[in-house]
């Protein structure tokens, strides 16, 4: 508390406003005691007067803030000083104090008198960063008076218009927007009025920059009662862009609409279950009216068949799971005739909402078309499989006549020509067996081709066709029709020739036969066995054994290359291309 110091009316009237000041109030001595303390001090440090008292000066001021040292300094020469300083409380905690400080009693002590601005600094930085954001704000922000005067514009509208502030707030909104309505407009005072009661307009104009230029906004206006006055807080948006867009939705909506209904595909657009739209290509395909498909739901149409399957599709896709972007079903006429449609559906947003819109194509006529050619290309499968069983019964005939009149022939030299001859026409008639056979007519599967031929070579020419081993490779190779006969020949021969010559007494052994692709258009043949080879000096391309001489004349008629290995059994390797110059 104050000293005792004779009492006045004077020392009472400083004693009551010593202790009820909402500041806080000290009494220091030159060295920084503190020797007396108000209430509000006490309240504002979270400490008792004594407490206060015994942490002096430098107890209470925030060691952190250099100001307190020129304030300390500016009192010492001036006897007074003023100043923000940074105090400390009782809890650790730091605030703004607004000080002021004399020197009395010609020096022997002082009051310092402190208020806690921390709120007033924040509101004033809260003002600040909100003036700073408006200012730096995207859109144009104005603050108009009744009369249409501009008070402030921030920066987005000085740069969009083309003028310094200090030059918007000499002008008028007329000046920047020649088309809103003026304040002499007897109209104005109402519009003024209905503002002032809904508190906000929403409306789109035109700006005139300085230079000239046009642009569309999108204004949102606020009213507003400041100190008695009305003014209206406008936030003003460039919507160049999105006219653009709404143009450019526009063109669209109607390309789509000369599109849709000039198309001759039915299109129709679907939300929920119940169509929404549908082009007059609908109306034709199903002999429903527009009126009467705007009443339907998008499967009502479809055959009994498949409607639950289109209902299930369509909710599926609606609900954006996955389902066929395209597929075929029937679908019953007005008139109850069935047609065939094939349809395309994708989502899309009609109307904030998701809908689909779904693009049928009347194919019937194709569908009746597809029956008639399936028809006859089932009529067309039946006949080649019967001329490939013929030709492959009339080259049976011909081995068995071959085979009759080789029993005729004393000589057996002679009767092996007979053999071999009936082998090669066996080689060919497997291949229209195969075909017989098969689904595709217009190749043949050659390893069973291939294992065929050599099991019927191996019951021919072997006594017991367990001692020499037969192993095929053939990587699942397809041939076409017009290359197997030939490569098949070469195979009978090369294999046929191998089995009369390479195991003499009955020696056991290996015949390998090896097909496979040599890049994109080439197939390789390697034919070898482990049998005793090839005499030395044979030159198998110029011998005089039909066998090789038809291994030569096949190899080149496919157009490929030959050539021979006999350093242990004999392997014979043709490389020829998959399909002839200028076939297929």
């Amino acid at each position: 508390m104050i000293p005792e110091t004779p009492r006045s009316s004077e020392d009472t009237y400083y004693r009551a406003l010593f202790e009820s000041s909402m500041d806080a109030v000290f009494l220091t001595v030159p060295d920084g005691t503190i020797v007396a303390a108000n209430p509000a001090a006490c309240r504002m440090f979270g400490m008792s007067e004594k407490e206060i008292c015994a942490a002096g000066r430098e107890g209470i001021i925030d060691s952190t803030d250099p100001n307190h040292q020129k304030f300390l300094e500016e009192r010492k020469l001036t006897g007074k000083a003023y100043g923000e300083l940074l105090y400390r409380r009782k809890d650790g905690s730091s605030f703004i104090g607004d000080a002021t400080s004399v020197i009395v009693d010609g020096g022997a002590s002082a009051f310092v008198i402190v208020r806690d601005i921390t709120q007033k600094k924040e509101s004033e930085k809260a003002l600040r960063f909100t003036q700073f954001a408006i200012d730096h704000a995207f859109v144009e922000v104005f603050l108009l008076t009744e009369n249409m005067r501009i008070i402030y514009a921030n920066d987005a509208a000085c740069r969009a218009l083309g003028y310094t502030r200090e030059e918007l707030t000499r002008m008028s909104i007329s000046d920047i927007d020649p088309w809103y309505i003026r304040p002499d407009d007897p109209e104005y005072s109402k519009l003024w009025g209905r503002f002032r009661e809904t508190k906000h307009r929403r409306f789109e104009t035109s700006h005139l920059t300085r230079d000239g230029r046009v642009y569309p906004v999108e204004v949102h206006s606020n009213h507003l009662v400041f100190e008695g006055k009305e003014y209206s807080c406008a936030f003003s948006q460039d919507i160049t862009e999105r006219k653009r867009a709404e143009e450019a939705i526009h063109q669209s909506e109607e390309k789509f609409r000369v599109l849709a209904e000039t198309s001759p595909a039915a299109i129709v657009l679907y939300q929920g279950e119940r169509i929404i739209y549908a082009n007059p290509a609908t109306t034709r395909i199903s002999g429903y009216s527009e009126s009467e498909l705007l009443g339907m739901n998008f499967w009502d149409w479809s055959n009994e068949e498949c409607r639950d399957t289109v209902r299930e599709r369509g909710q599926a896709r609606l609900r954006g799971e996955s389902v066929p972007l395209q597929y075929e079903y029937r679908l019953t006429t007005k008139s109850g005739v069935e047609k065939w449609v094939i349809i395309s559906a994708g989502n899309i947003q009609y109307q904030g909402k998701p809908a689909v819109i779904s693009t049928l194509l009347d194919i019937t006529e194709a569908k009746r078309a597809e029956e008639r050619i399936s028809a006859a290309l089932a009529e067309k499968e039946v006949l080649l499989k019967e001329v490939h069983h013929r030709v492959k019964n009339n080259l049976q005939i011909i081995c068995s006549l071959l085979d009759l009149q080789s029993d005729s022939i004393p000589d057996e030299q002679s009767r092996s020509y007979f053999r071999e001859n009936q082998d090669r026409i066996l080689s060919m008639a497997l291949v229209h067996e195969r075909l017989y056979k098969s689904n595709d007519f217009t190749s043949v599967g050659f390893e069973e081709y291939i294992r065929d031929l050599c099991t019927h070579l191996f019951d021919c020419y072997l006594a017991d066709p367990g001692h020499i081993t037969l192993k095929v490779d053939a990587g699942g190779l397809s041939i076409a029709v017009d290359r197997a006969i030939p490569w098949g020949l070469i195979i009978n021969e090369l294999v046929s020739n191998a089995l009369k010559h390479a195991f003499p007494d009955n020696c056991a052994g290996e015949i390998s036969i090896r097909f496979h692709e040599d890049g994109d258009d080439g197939l390789i043949l390697t034919v070898a066995d482990t049998g005793v080879g090839m005499p030395p000096d044979l030159d198998f391309k110029n011998t005089g054994t039909l066998g090789l001489q038809l291994v030569n004349m096949l190899a080149r008629q496919l157009n490929g290359q030959i050539s021979m290995e006999g350093t242990t059994g004999t392997g014979f390797t043709i490389r020829a291309r998959r399909n002839c110059p200028g076939n297929a």
